[in-house]
């Protein structure tokens, strides 16, 4: 969740592409090996000396971020051993969701955090399936969420849920170009 930007428009942004890989042309899968990682948020394909990356791998980190933003931004497992971590995850052995989170939203982290990645939902599945938990989830009001409020963002909606009615796009890309990657260089892109 730290490397969730939210623009002044209220806009969610990822950042932070320090273990991106670009896929060439038809590949679904790459092996590299890596110096340092954030342990909590690889699956298990990726703790291994020769990690394979992939989309589905993707989707396993997205549900350590789902853990993150229903415990309001802690890891997890918090209290573990690096060695510890990378067992429990070669496993498939995740930590319960969070105490609050929505059944629906727990869930899904379930369904994500399969051992399997040809089992694991895609990006597009779970975006459809945050569709309907936000339609079956009785409306919240923003200010009754918010952890931190920054100064100078605008919350143009005030419920979420049944009621919500987006005017913008929940989310913008910011994937840097190929050559930014490679050069480790993430050009400042203007609007």
């Amino acid at each position: 969740a730290r490397n969730c930007l939210i623009s002044k428009e209220g806009i969610i942004k990822v950042s932070d592409f320090g273990l991106s890989v670009i896929l060439e042309n038809g590949k679904t899968m790459c092996k590299t090996i890596l110096k340092e990682a954030p342990i909590r948020w690889l699956a298990p394909e990726c703790c291994y000396k020769q990690p394979q990356f992939s989309k589905k791998s993707d989707v396993w980190a997205f549900g350590v971020l789902m853990f993150e933003v229903f415990s309001n931004g802690s890891k997890p497992f918090v209290d573990h051993e690096d060695l510890a971590i990378i067992r429990a995850i070669r496993k498939a052995n995740m930590p319960p969701a969070p105490p609050d989170t929505p059944v629906l939203a727990a869930s899904l982290m379930k369904q994500i955090w399969i051992l399997k990645p040809d089992y694991r939902p895609t990006f597009e599945e779970i975006g459809k399936m945050l569709a309907d938990i936000i339609q079956k989830s009785p409306p919240i009001l923003a200010n009754q969420m918010v952890v931190n409020q920054l100064k100078g963002v605008k919350r143009e909606k005030l419920m979420l849920g049944k009621a919500a009615v987006h005017t913008t796009p929940p989310f913008v890309s910011t994937t840097p170009s190929r050559e930014a990657v490679i050069h480790g260089k993430t050009p400042v892109r203007k609007k």
